[in-house]
């Protein structure tokens, strides 16, 4: 009878989901402050959005390295809506105007240097990250892996360009949430190195 409940327990221990809990505590003084904007995400297989969760994920590794953050949300930020706005053509007066959103899509933005300068002038910020990450998986060889490749720019408030970092996973499996985990924190885990050169 004891063997038989031991034996049970090791079946439900197997059998249980491993749960992951991961977390970050931003500072209210001290460290550096970071700006963090989007990921933008390139892939040729089907996904979600896998950019939010890099940025998600690149805002807690940032936490945990000490640095102070500040999330730059694009679309709806008032100093980034207040440039488009002055930029508006006729095109986009008339998709407004028939209620549509602009022809525009922010989403997929990176931002030059002379983007990021302009931003230091309305957020206080010592740098600037934003990401790109690319999904790709040969679709013409059966069992190939899928290649995920994260690269994030590290900019001053200046809007100079101080370093670019990326980091290659490769996933035997259907792609998930701690593949995207793994190559965002190696990229994020160098910030220091470099900003310290």
């Amino acid at each position: 009878m004891f063997l038989a409940i031991v034996g049970l327990f090791v079946f439900l221990s197997c059998k249980t989901p491993k749960d992951s809990v991961d977390f970050g505590i931003n500072p209210e003084q001290g460290n550096k402050k970071v700006l963090l904007g989007d990921f933008r995400q390139k892939t040729n297989i089907h996904s979600m959005n896998l950019g939010k969760i890099a940025k998600d994920i690149a805002l807690i590794e940032l936490m945990k390295i000490g640095y102070r953050v500040e999330v730059f949300e694009i679309p709806h930020d008032p100093i980034f809506l207040k440039k488009e706005e002055s930029k508006s053509t006729l095109k986009n007066m008339i998709f407004k105007a028939a209620g549509e959103q602009n022809e525009r899509t922010i989403s997929s933005e990176v931002f030059d240097s002379s983007f990021i300068a302009e931003l230091s002038k309305d957020k206080n910020f010592d740098y600037f990250i934003q990401g790109k990450m690319h999904i790709y998986k040969d679709e013409f060889k059966s069992n190939a892996p899928t290649e995920i490749i994260v690269y994030i720019t590290l900019s001053s408030s200046e809007g100079k360009l101080i370093a670019a970092i990326s980091s290659k996973v490769k996933s035997s499996h259907e792609i998930n949430s701690e593949d995207i985990n793994e190559a965002v924190s190696n990229v994020i885990k160098k910030v220091p190195q470099v900003i310290n050169k």
